[in-house]
């Protein structure tokens, strides 16, 4: 039951903090029914230095569409295109990275 309310706070914490109004791509019809977001609970994350190690690793992945790190909550959620990107492949990456991967969670899938 803690899990849920962590996960569910955490969730709230996200959506509520993404105040600024990036410029997003567009995005086909396609893509939209295979974009999904996952968690990924990853251990090593020590400073914000290390937030932007994954940020950046993983969106160099061709698929990814957004990446949120945090090594408060040593989290990682990913939004990508299921078509193009497996949840083990950004396992893989953050893993080359030199982090632990500990589990990883659907968030929500879109269609």
């Amino acid at each position: 039951m803690k899990t849920i309310i962590f996960y569910s706070v955490l969730f709230f914490f996200f959506a509520c903090t993404n105040t600024k109004q990036a410029k997003k791509e567009p995005v086909s019809d396609g893509e939209l029914k295979s974009l999904i977001t996952v968690n990924f609970h990853v251990n090593g994350m020590t400073c914000t230095g290390c937030e932007k190690t994954i940020t950046m690793g993983v969106k160099s992945i061709d698929g990814v569409k957004e990446v949120k790190a945090s090594y408060m909550d040593s989290l990682a959620v990913v939004s990508f295109d299921s078509a193009k990107v497996t949840p083990a492949l950004i396992s893989q990456k953050i893993s080359d990275l030199g982090y632990q991967v500990v589990s990883t969670f659907p968030l929500n899938k879109i269609n």
